[in-house]
């Protein structure tokens, strides 16, 4: 067995008349190799939060990256997370993006899956903003089967004085290819 193990940890807290400051950070790097199993992980965590007088920031961000190999299986695993929050007198904004990305190698199998999220949030005085964006690429590969789905969807929310708008736009592209034996 050969076990390789890193952990970091940082944590900040800074005061001061007019500024307050919260910082942390995480991250654990992990190697095991058995006989027949090779997994590598690791994971980063960052949240950041600020105050000023009149400005508030908030951020958040993680990433998990998981590589498993076994004899038949090779997997590959990749998620990611970034939250924003911004508060100003006026502006209130947030933001989250969430990212998930998938490879999963098997004998007569190759899956590749990617998944794509944005969410925007944001308010004025008169404005209410809201979007919403979701993508799925979908590749899945086998012996007789080529297959690749794509699908996007659009959510827009939109409120001003007189105005409230919603629009929602849905996409999909399928692509199949079959192979003879």
């Amino acid at each position: 067995m050969d076990l390789h193990l890193k952990l970091h940890t940082v944590d900040l807290h800074l005061k001061l008349r007019t500024v307050e400051l919260h910082l942390k950070l995480r991250t654990v790097d992990l190697r095991l190799k058995l006989h027949t199993v090779d997994l590598h992980l690791k994971l980063h965590t960052v949240e950041l939060h600020l105050k000023l007088r009149t400005v508030e920031l908030h951020l958040k961000l993680r990433t998990v990256d998981l590589h498993l190999k076994l004899r038949t299986v090779d997997l590959h695993l990749k998620l990611d997370t970034v939250e924003l929050h911004l508060k100003l007198r006026t502006v209130d904004l947030r933001l989250k993006l969430h990212t998930v990305e998938l490879h999963l190698k098997l004998r007569t199998v190759d899956l590749r899956l990617k998944l794509h999220t944005v969410e925007l949030h944001l308010k004025l005085h008169t404005m209410d903003l809201h979007l919403k964006l979701h993508t799925v690429d979908l590749h899945l590969k086998l012996h007789t089967m080529d297959l690749h789905l794509k699908l996007h969807t659009v959510d827009l929310h939109l409120k001003l004085h007189t105005v409230d708008l919603h629009l929602k736009l849905h996409t999909m592209d399928l692509h199949l290819k079959l192979h003879s034996v």
